[in-house]
């Protein structure tokens, strides 16, 4: 399986933020916050690692 690229993470933070804004219910919203915080970290890593390369 390939890694996500720095354009990956980015298109799914996007949409996790936008499915956030209109999302009911509290389990969903819990989830896809975690996700979020995983997606914000791991777009910075890469962005890290791009730019010492």
């Amino acid at each position: 399986m390939d890694t996500l690229t720095i354009r990956d993470v980015e298109i799914l933070t996007h949409l996790v933020k936008n499915e956030l804004r209109g999302f009911c219910g509290d389990q969903g919203y819990s989830e896809l916050s975690q996700l979020l915080k995983k997606l914000e970290h791991q777009q910075k890593r890469l962005v890290d690692k791009e730019s010492k390369d």
